[in-house]
Formats: structure tokens, C-alpha cells, sequence
């Protein structure tokens, strides 16, 4: 039987948690998340309070369906946005506030339908009002209807130029929605990063390739869900661990190869412990085999098709 058989069966053959959350309180239904209060439903998640039904979120509190937000407070339906207070229905907005069905806003306030203004204040649609006229504008629009308001905002937003990349502060990078990288390349949702490839929803990650979702971790390739995790191969959702390959939900762990659901184990090959002398051993001949098959280096096929993707990680 070959290695990659030996750990399928494995994976097949022991319970798998259900959901990944550490240090959380009174948040119980929300996955791959850690360090949040008063949370419901929310994924993909670091240092919120009082959040639900979101994905993506860091360090936020009181928002609910939003995705991809950061220090955001009070913001309801928001997408991509920064540093954002009481706004609803806004996307790619910055240090804005009290603003509605805004796009490309930055450094706004009390603005409604508004696309790609700056250091704005009391705009209705682009168009710029006095304070009375403005809430004059909002409380006709309310009576309206969402619909009427969607419909404007929409032919608004396609008459606006879009930018073909969002980000700043990057030196040799590109891609999309980049923020103070360095040499990223062909890299989206990624942010303080360096000489990383192909990757998608990262921060604070060096030298890493094929990586999607990644916080906090360095020298890793073609991992899922990497959080503080060091030097690591071929992983799906190991947290605070390095030295691993081929390795399943394992937390805390270093020099595992072919693991699954460990917690706290070091020197590990497929759930076996052994002394370091003899670890290095095998997985030498193991790595040998799997290059003499042509299997070494190669995405396994996955017994959760769902779990082990991006869906998993959706509300």
C-alpha cells in the first residue's frame, strides 16, 4: 500500500472536528476563528465582538453581514472596507463614516450613493449639499424605496472609472486588493506580506506559495488554512505548529508527517510516534518512494470535497 493510500485511510478512519475555533467566548457556532466575544456565525474571523453572519472579519465589533472588513464598528452589509463607523451597503470604503450604498469612498462622511469621492462630506449621489439639504435628500430617498435607491446607485457606479487594482503601500507586487506587500505576486486579499506566490487571503506571511487563508505564518506551500503555522507542506488547517507535511487539523505540532487530528505531538508519521533519530529516517525513505511513484509534491485528493474548500469558510 502506498503512503498516500496508508494516510487517506487515516483521514477515513478517525471522527474530524467540526468546527476550528480557539480562546472564543460565547461564540460557539463560528469556524476557523479565535479570540472572539459574543460572536454567531461568522468564519474566517480574528478579534471581533458582538459580530454576526460574516466571513473575513478582523478586529471589529458590532457588524453583521459583512465581509472582508477590518476595525470596522456598526456596519451592517459591507464589503472590503477599512475603518469604517455606521455604514450600511458600502464597498471599498475608508476611514468613512455614516455613510450608505457608498463605493470607492475614502475618508467620507454622512455621504448616500456615492462612488469613488474623497475627504467628502454631505453628498447625495456625488452631488454636494448643505447639512439641511442633505437630510432633506435622505428621508425622500427612504420613502422611495431600496429599490429606486439600488437602481440609481447601480447606474451611478457604472458611468464611475473603477481602478484595475486596489491597494497601496506595495513595492513589486500585484494582483488585487494588495496592502503593504513585497514582492507578492499573482496574490489577492493579501496584506503585510513578503516574496509570496500565488496566494489568496493572507496576512503577515513570508515566503509562502499556493497558500489560501494564512495568517501569521512563514516558509509554507500549497497549505489551507495556515495560522501561525512555520515551514510546512502539503496542510490543511494546522495551526501554531511548524516542520509538518501531509498533515490534517493538527494543532500545536512539529515534525509530523502524514498526520491527522493530533493536538501537542512531535515526531509523528501517520499517528505514530517515534524518537527523532528515527523520524528523519523514515520520512527520508518515504519521501524517496514518493518521488521513485512520482507522487511526491502532488495536492491530495480530498475525502471532504466540501469541508476542505473555500465553502467551508462561508457562512
Amino acid at each position: 500500500m502506498s503512503f498516500l493510500t496508508e494516510y487517506q485511510s487515516l483521514r477515513d478512519s478517525l471522527p474530524r472536528a467540526s468546527l476550528a475555533h480557539v480562546q472564543n467566548v460565547n461564540s460557539d457556532f463560528c469556524n476557523y476563528v479565535d479570540k472572539n466575544k459574543d460572536c454567531y456565525l461568522i468564519t474566517n474571523a480574528l478579534e471581533n465582538e458582538r459580530c454576526f453572519y460574516g466571513r473575513y472579519l478582523f478586529w471589529n465589533f458590532d457588524c453583521v453581514d459583512c465581509d472582508h472588513i477590518e476595525h470596522c464598528n456598526m456596519c451592517y452589509e459591507c464589503l472590503d472596507c477599512q475603518n469604517c463607523y455606521n455604514c450600511d451597503y458600502s464597498q471599498d470604503c475608508e476611514q468613512s463614516m455614516d455613510c450608505g450604498f457608498c463605493f470607492e469612498c475614502k475618508s467620507c462622511e454622512n455621504c448616500f450613493g456615492c462612488v469613488n469621492l474623497r475627504h467628502k462630506k454631505y453628498c447625495f449621489f456625488n452631488e454636494q449639499l448643505s447639512k439641511e439639504e442633505y437630510g432633506g435628500r435622505i428621508e425622500a430617498a427612504k420613502k422611495n424605496g431600496p429599490a429606486e435607491i439600488f437602481e440609481e446607485f447601480a447606474k451611478l457606479k457604472l458611468l464611475s472609472p473603477h481602478l484595475f487594482m486596489r491597494g497601496y503601500n506595495n513595492e513589486k507586487s500585484f494582483g488585487d486588493y494588495l496592502f503593504n506587500n513585497k514582492n507578492a505576486a499573482y496574490c489577492f486579499d493579501t496584506k503585510k506580506s513578503w516574496f509570496c506566490n500565488y496566494c489568496y487571503e493572507i496576512q503577515k506571511c513570508e515566503d509562502c506559495t499556493d497558500v489560501m487563508v494564512g495568517e501569521f505564518s512563514k516558509f509554507n506551500y500549497d497549505c489551507v488554512s495556515s495560522y501561525y503555522l512555520y515551514g510546512s507542506n502539503f496542510c490543511y488547517n494546522c495551526w501554531h505548529s511548524s516542520d509538518l507535511e501531509y498533515c490534517d487539523q493538527c494543532y500545536r505540532c512539529k515534525n509530523c508527517f502524514g498526520c491527522a487530528y493530533l493536538n501537542l505531538k512531535e515526531y509523528h508519521i501517520l499517528n505514530k510516534p517515534y524518537s527523532a533519530e528515527e523520524y528523519c529516517r523514515r520520512v527520508s525513505e518515504i519521501k524517496d518512494e514518493m518521488r521513485r511513484a512520482n507522487s511526491y509534491g502532488k495536492h491530495i485528493p480530498s475525502t471532504y470535497p466540501i469541508e476542505d474548500t473555500l465553502a467551508a469558510m462561508a457562512c
